[in-house]
């Protein structure tokens, strides 16, 4: 079961995705750039950018994956127990009143 867990402060935004095999961050954007790690678990990664798609694996250990702004990105649990974790800085945030979420960025839902 897909399940995300939101934490704010100081301008940063870390998403935790608890996810099971076949299980989808679905396709979106954001207007910030935001690292990817898996913590536990295998994903598959696919970006759509105008040159075409890329796929790749992550895998606990990898190294960080950088998502440029406005390029839209899907990530998908290929094992269960999989985490995701995503980790955001932007502008926007910095400029938010204290104690006050910022924008969701497509991905802050949950099932």
């Amino acid at each position: 079961m897909k399940k995300v867990t939101v934490h704010e402060w100081n301008g940063m935004r870390i998403d935790l995705w608890r996810m099971d095999a076949g299980d989808t961050i679905p396709r979106h954007s954001h207007p910030h750039v935001h690292t990817t790690e898996v913590a536990e678990g295998k994903t598959e990664v696919e970006i759509f950018r105008d040159e075409g798609r890329e796929t790749f694996t992550m895998n606990p250990g990898d190294p960080n994956f950088a998502f440029q702004a406005g390029v839209e990105h899907e990530i998908r649990a290929i094992e269960d127990g999989t985490i995701v974790v995503n980790l955001a800085h932007s502008v926007e945030r910095i400029r938010s009143s204290p104690g006050q979420k910022g924008d969701d960025g497509g991905i802050a839902f949950d099932d």
